[in-house]
């Protein structure tokens, strides 16, 4: 076996543990997100995730079916693993799918860059695999993020219904997936397009996802704020009704003892 073959069989393992860590990453994001229990099902999650990443990379699957795998493993672990109901799964499988979706957009661009440029061939297999490895780093920093600024209202009865808003993130990774040309069934015209604007591209629906995620985190809270106003205001009327009603007693009791 040559040195190159080697340094592949090198690259695949470190490929499949740079996926093993990120989905340990999203198991521990979808249970702090929603605030399920279930911590023991993440190591079936890992392999079973690993597993499924290593048979699309082996029968080189179109990109569209290593989506379509990823979101029904999160569904079907989340539904009858984890005990949720399937609207509660929405929000963190958008969040998941849309990031992973980012992450693999700009590794693409780099490596289209890279190709053009004259690197030997190892050298090019080592930047790949410092390239993924900072975007594997990334992508968990902004799923924590994600859960310190969101997990408050992603936790709470409304958000169920709330966080479907999310749904769009759909549409922004179908454009970002046709755009930069990540499943092999495009159209060349894709492919051929500048590395400038697949990045105007994904940088942009980045900006939209992200919006999406604070103006529906923002009616979250500000439902659950007017949910607690209404609260204190009947609280406060009724102790009122209470302290009028105690007051017409007193009175009356006055009154007879006067008489």
């Amino acid at each position: 076996m040559g040195y190159l073959q080697i340094f592949l069989i090198g690259f695949y393992i470190w490929w499949l543990f740079i996926n093993g860590w990120l989905y340990t990453a999203e198991f521990n994001f979808i249970r702090s997100f929603t605030g399920i229990r279930g911590k023991k099902y993440m190591i079936p999650y890992v392999l079973l995730s690993d597993m499924l990443t290593f048979l699309v990379m082996y029968c080189h699957s179109i990109g569209i079916f290593r989506l379509i795998l990823h979101m029904g493993l999160i569904f079907c672990f989340c539904k009858f693993l984890l005990n949720m109901k399937w609207i509660d799964t929405i929000a963190p499988t958008m969040i998941v799918l849309t990031l992973s979706t980012f992450m693999e957009g700009f590794q693409t661009i780099f490596m289209r860059w890279l190709v053009k440029q004259t690197v030997g061939e190892y050298m090019g297999i080592v930047i790949q695999m410092l390239v993924s490895g900072t975007l594997a780093l990334l992508f968990i920093m902004t799923l924590q993020l994600i859960t310190k600024k969101y997990a408050y209202t992603g936790k709470q009865k409304i958000s169920s219904y709330l966080y479907t808003l999310l749904l769009p993130c759909i549409f922004i990774v179908w454009v970002i997936r046709s755009g930069l040309g990540l499943d092999m069934w495009m159209n060349q015209s894709f492919k051929d397009q500048s590395d400038l604007w697949a990045l105007v591209w994904i940088l942009g629906a980045c900006v939209i996802f992200f919006i999406i995620l604070r103006l529906v985190s923002k009616i979250v809270t500000l439902s659950i704020e007017e949910t607690e106003k209404k609260r204190l205001q009947d609280q406060i009327k009724k102790q009122y009704i209470y302290m009028e009603e105690a007051k017409k007693e007193m009175n009356s009791i006055v009154c007879f003892s006067m008489i």
